[in-house]
């Protein structure tokens, strides 16, 4: 549900940091037909990659990661936005 509504306002792309509490989220994602999903291991870099395309495609794409540090590691790019 959540990623419908995210696609259907213009989310095309989403990076996912895998971990055990957003696997809920990322099958989803994958399971979508009209959404691309990105496997990146490192949340920073994967937020960052996030906001770049965001940025270069003018569409929001949208930062799947677990929960704790991890959130924590994607702020820089959070803030850079």
């Amino acid at each position: 549900m959540l990623v419908e509504e995210l696609v259907r306002n213009g989310v095309g792309t989403f990076f996912v940091a895998p971990g055990s509490r957003s696997t809920p989220l990322t099958v989803a994602a994958a399971r979508h037909p009209d959404a691309k999903t990105v496997l990146h291991v490192d949340e920073r870099g994967n937020a960052f990659a996030a906001l770049g395309v965001g940025r270069v495609t003018q569409t929001p794409a949208a930062w799947i990661t677990t929960s704790g540090t991890a959130v924590a590691n994607g702020l820089p790019a959070v803030v850079e936005a």
